[in-house]
This record gives structure tokens, C-alpha cells and sequence, in this order.
């Protein structure tokens, strides 16, 4: 779950805890509103900002042994 509105054009992501040994994940995150993209690679602990500008934006999260993304859509204030 993304929290917005804590800092303006940037979004919070909660840890991500599973079973699986992977270190790391990504979010790959589209602003729809500014056309712009990027992926950002996490750590499993604490909680993580990322920079998407304001706007709707898309996040997907991946993880290495994954085959389908969690995607989640929000709006950026």
C-alpha cells in the first residue's frame, strides 16, 4: 500500500516481508500525468521513498522470483 501526501511528489512504500530469500525488489513506477518512469530497487527493511513527481502514477513490484507484478495505481499530490 503507497502512502501519498507526505512529501510532495514522492511516494512511501511500506516494507516488503514474504518467504522468499530475495535481498532487494523493484518498483517500477509510470507517471501517467508527466509521462515519465523509472524502477527503483528496495531493501526488505524500513519504510522507502521514492520520487514520481505529481500526478496519477502506476507502481508495479517485482521481486527476482516472481512472475507476475503486484500494480497498484495512486494519485501523487
Amino acid at each position: 500500500m503507497a502512502i501519498t501526501g507526505e512529501v510532495p511528489g514522492t511516494v512511501t512504500l511500506p516494507p516488503v516481508a514474504t518467504s522468499y530469500p530475495d535481498d532487494f525488489y523493484w518498483i517500477h513506477r509510470t507517471n501517467i500525468s508527466t509521462a515519465t518512469s523509472g524502477v527503483a530497487t528496495l531493501d526488505r527493511t524500513g519504510l522507502h521513498s521514492v520520487v514520481t513527481d505529481p500526478g496519477l502514477v502506476t507502481a508495479s513490484m517485482t521481486m527476482a522470483s516472481e512472475l507476475i507484478a503486484g500494480t497498484e495505481a495512486f494519485w501523487v499530490p
